[in-house]
């Protein structure tokens, strides 16, 4: 989903991964460092550390029309069940490597590609966006106080070529099944932001913000989700008001299980599925990834993550 040009729709706003070149599998540039320490928060002393998140996603193929700068084709829609990242701190906790595992693309990203999300010129601290010359990506700051137990967000690669792969993902400590609350337990509301990339039905590629909500009927093992104050950008940095992909649905999960799923259906009439779980040792936040589908090249594809209202 190239916006603009040679970039893809939904990478205007931030994150931490790198791709591969030549728009397939492989790394290009630096591999990741020794994994030091298993993820559980973090709220824990990052600094130093070499830390792998590993969670779920969803990606797709494409080709790119490079004389009118636009997408060509988008195939292979297919879920990612091992997705993963390494994220590097330096010995002052500051964040100075992102690497991105979604199978056959590796993103590597280091300290001189990594900048925060900027919207319509004003910092968003809860982003981070990761660019260098073959790929692109936005994912949750991990150093923000928005999310304890998660990342999430969409990259692509190719950038350098005339195809290449995008996709999202939801990354965390996921919740122990025996730690979701049952039947008996009030019902819970959980906020949080959306991040995404949305490609007109002409191949045009847009990076999308949204505000996320979600109620969950612990009893019913069912989720409402809603989002609203959808923002798209077709350069990455100046976003608009698009109440056409704001988007509602039902997931639900299985008892005993940590994993739910369902379809979403946008305003304007996209629908397509989503599949997440929760994290935290509580099932404080939850997270998850979609890809939603209209007429043409026409898609909306994304992550999101959000965290228990008080």
């Amino acid at each position: 989903m190239h916006t603009g040009g040679k970039t893809l729709a939904f990478l205007i706003a931030s994150s931490m991964l790198s791709a591969c070149g030549g728009g397939g599998g492989g790394t290009v540039g630096p591999t990741p460092p020794a994994v030091t320490t298993t993820f559980t928060t973090w709220r824990t002393d990052v600094a130093g550390k070499a830390i792998q998140v590993d969670g779920v996603g969803k990606q797709v193929s494409y080709t790119y029309d490079v004389a009118n700068k636009k997408i060509d084709t988008i195939t292979n829609l297919q879920d990612v069940p091992a997705a993963s990242a390494v994220f590097a701190f330096d010995n002052a906790g500051v964040l100075t490597g992102l690497f991105l595992s979604s199978a056959p693309t590796t993103l590597a990203f280091t300290a001189s590609d990594l900048s925060t999300l900027s919207v319509n010129t004003v910092v968003d601290p809860d982003f981070v966006v990761g660019v260098n010359t073959s790929s692109r990506a936005i994912i949750s700051n991990p150093r923000s106080t928005a999310w304890d137990y998660q990342s999430f967000g969409v990259w692509e690669s190719g950038l350098d070529t005339d195809h290449g792969y995008y996709g999202a993902v939801s990354l965390g400590a996921p919740t122990a099944d025996t730690a979701i609350p049952g039947s008996g337990t009030a019902n819970s509301t959980f906020t949080g932001k959306v991040i995404g990339s949305y490609v007109t039905a002409g191949g045009l590629g847009n990076t999308v913000l949204a505000t996320l909500n979600v109620g969950v009927d612990w009893g019913t093992r069912s989720l409402t989700l809603s989002t609203s104050n959808t923002q798209i950008s077709a350069d990455g940095a100046t976003f608009s008001p698009n109440t056409g992909l704001d988007m509602t649905g039902m997931l639900s999960y299985l008892p005993g299980a940590n994993g739910f799923s369902g379809t979403l259906t946008s305003s304007s009439g996209l629908t397509g599925n989503s599949t997440g779980q929760f994290y935290g040792p509580n099932a404080e936040e939850l997270g998850g990834v979609f890809f939603l589908q209209g007429s043409g090249l026409e898609t909306y594809s994304g992550a999101y993550g959000a965290k228990i209202t008080p």
